[in-house]
């Protein structure tokens, strides 16, 4: 009998934020043009590769070969092209939400000074969810774990 270890290894995994090729530059560091992206995909697609999620992974019980896309913060925009990009090509991947702004706008961004993007809310997520995509939560405040103190962390 072959046991697994209780901790899998995750496959190569893309962290994502944003794909577009209207985002104000104040964001560019955290966003990739369509082009890019649609690379990307064909990318793992020429490669023979599957994308997956950490749900699904845990569901196998086994690490999988696949590529996990990760997308943080869950912008509105995404459902513009990214997402629909996914579902053509029969891909997943993994969306997280900072709950406190479900339905709101990037209010830690702008706080800074940088522009105001409109994320999603809870029927997007929903939806996300129903074409088999996994949605999770980015904390609650989306707050800078360098800038809190340890005992703040639970609280926020």
């Amino acid at each position: 009998m072959q046991m697994h270890h209780p901790y899998l290894t995750p496959p190569p995994i893309a962290m994502l934020h944003s794909v577009t090729d209207t985002m104000d530059h104040s964001l560019s560091n955290w966003c990739i043009s369509r082009k890019a992206f649609t690379r990307l995909l064909d990318h793992i697609e020429r490669r023979g590769s599957q994308t997956t999620h950490f749900a699904e992974m845990m569901e196998k019980g086994k690490p999988s070969s696949g590529v996990i896309l990760t997308f943080d913060d869950c912008y509105k925009h995404l459902l513009d092209f990214a997402v629909p990009s996914l579902i053509k090509k029969g891909m997943k991947a993994a969306f997280y939400m900072p709950t406190a702004h479900m339905g709101q706008h990037n209010s830690w961004d702008t706080d800074k000074g940088t522009a105001q993007l409109e994320l999603m809310n809870a029927a997007d997520l929903k939806d996300l969810s129903s074409a088999g995509m996994e949605v999770g939560a980015h904390s609650h405040h989306h707050i800078e774990l360098k800038e809190v103190a340890d005992e703040e962390i639970v609280k926020k």
